[in-house]
């Protein structure tokens, strides 16, 4: 079965182009986490979201509600507070501009009603002042796209890919995300080029920079991406590659096409066969 097909909800955004990994070498501990200030999210109290983004469906599922160029993202801790996100993942608060998970009861293991362990996957397996962040090298030794990518280091609580320009441009991470700069030894995105010669451009419509990732940036980016072919995320929004109701319509997989939810199509499970003689 396809990785894109089994990528679901925040697939992308906390394994793909959201949460970065890949890079050289590793930083002390004590010095790569500068602990964040306790902020404490209000959103029952906090006022609601304005602007393009916060009519989006990005904004209720994944907090994506403030408008930053033309991408929508998280602008403040009650974006992901009311987000589903933070009720199924437990990414409630803002922290490297994106939502991040805290930790339940002091643990940063089996979050949100889906049971979400973000130590396992993203490396963030220390809960400080109400975030789990990365704080030590080993931490990143099992994400995916570390393991895929090179070793990760510990960079402002995440792991990420890291180093000078050179080793930058050497990097998987910028043949696979076209992170070829560097910004303060962070692996990031230098120029559209180095976007879509990426191969996350080809598999995922990010082929655009936008800060310091590569995003999608037109619906052509979205339809001659894999997953447009794999998991009907052929339609352009606000600076991402989702399936829309008419992509999920057209999906082979179900008879008269497949739900929609959240960006994505509920494709249904590849059945198991068991080669028995």
């Amino acid at each position: 079965m396809s990785s894109f097909r089994q990528a679901r909800g925040l697939g992308v955004l906390l394994c793909g182009f959201a949460i970065t990994c890949g890079g050289a070498s590793v930083p002390a501990p004590e010095a790569a986490v500068a602990a964040p200030p306790v902020v404490e999210p209000s959103p029952r109290d906090a006022p609601p979201p304005k602007g393009p983004c916060a009519t989006w469906w990005g904004c209720a599922a994944y907090g994506l509600c403030a408008l930053h160029g033309d991408v929508c993202g998280p602008g403040r801790d009650e974006d992901c507070a009311q987000s589903w996100a933070c009720r199924a993942y437990g990414y409630c608060r803002m922290h490297d501009g994106n939502c991040a998970p805290v930790p339940d009861d002091g643990s940063c293991r089996g979050l949100g009603t889906e049971k979400i362990d973000p130590c396992d996957t993203n490396g963030r397996c220390t809960p400080i002042n109400g975030l789990c962040l990365a704080t030590e090298t080993k931490h990143c030794a099992n994400v995916m796209s570390c393991t895929d990518e090179g070793t990760c280091q510990v960079i402002d609580g995440v792991c990420a890919p890291g180093g000078d320009e050179g080793t930058c441009r050497e990097s998987d991470a910028c043949r696979t995300r076209g992170l070829c700069g560097s910004e303060g030894g962070r692996c990031v995105a230098a120029s559209d080029e180095d976007c879509a010669a990426s191969s996350g451009c080809a598999d995922y419509g990010a082929c655009r920079k936008v800060g310091r990732e590569c995003r999608a940036g037109t619906e052509d980016h979205c339809r001659a991406a894999q997953a447009c072919r794999d998991a009907y995320r052929c339609t352009y929004e606000h600076g991402y590659c989702w399936a829309s109701a008419a992509d999920c319509a057209r999906a082979k997989e179900c008879d008269g096409g497949c739900p929609h939810e959240r960006g994505e199509c509920v494709l249904p499970p590849t059945p198991f066969i068991d080669f028995q003689f």
